[in-house]
């Protein structure tokens, strides 16, 4: 019976790391529209950025760079487990 137990809880595991997942990618997708628009905005106008504008775009921009590659991270160990979980 702990085997089959143990099969059970694996999907479950499985579809809450696709889940938690899926909200960081939906999460990072909203940053990123933000800057986009708010980078395309101050252009748009004409005016371009200011230095304060200017250093929380570049600071915005490394922090997206940076969560990209933890996502990356992320699904490789999402696509093990489910390898994992498949040749069980």
């Amino acid at each position: 019976m702990a085997g089959l137990d143990k099969l059970a809880a694996q999907p479950r595991s499985l579809a809450r790391d696709l889940l938690e997942y899926y909200d960081d990618v939906t999460a990072l997708n909203a940053y990123s529209a933000f800057v986009m628009q708010a980078l395309a905005s101050a252009l748009a106008n004409g005016g371009g950025l200011d230095e304060r504008s200017a250093t929380g775009a570049v600071f915005c921009t490394q922090w997206l760079n940076d969560r990209a590659a933890e996502l990356e991270q992320q699904l490789k160990k999402i696509l093990a487990h489910a390898q994992a979980s498949a040749n069980d």
